[in-house]
């Protein structure tokens, strides 16, 4: 990523994704987004919440929000994952994120591509 302090960004395409905003959020240093990143691209992304220091929707995807092409979730239950507790990230078919990112299929991973790209590396469940 470039240094939000330097103008130096160039095309970026951000899309399909499943992420935390966490406690801080993102930030471009105080500085417009098309700026730094000048053409930034954004879409069909989940933005999860932060149980503990709630951003609220209006400033992910909403008014105030960076992100305005992309799906908010307060809370990492809401995505309905098939079971994250054994590491299985597949949305589930009831998922209001199953076959919703840009090409129809779920957003976030292809866990069977997943699967197979590390094949016997793949780390077992705690």
């Amino acid at each position: 990523m470039p240094n939000p302090n330097s103008d130096t960004g160039g095309g970026i395409t951000f899309e399909d994704n499943i992420v935390y905003y966490g406690r801080y959020g993102v930030s471009t240093g105080g500085k417009p987004w098309n700026t730094v990143f000048p053409n930034f691209v954004e879409r069909k992304n989940v933005w999860i919440d932060d149980a503990v220091w709630t951003t609220g929707s209006e400033y992910m995807t909403g008014q105030y929000g960076h992100f305005p092409k992309s799906y908010y979730a307060r809370n990492d239950s809401l995505v309905r994952f098939v079971d994250a507790s054994k590491r299985n990230y597949r949305l589930a078919d009831n998922s209001p994120y199953h076959k919703a990112a840009s090409d129809g299929t779920d957003v976030g991973v292809d866990m069977d591509v997943l699967n197979t790209a590390l094949g016997p590396n793949r780390p077992e469940v705690p």
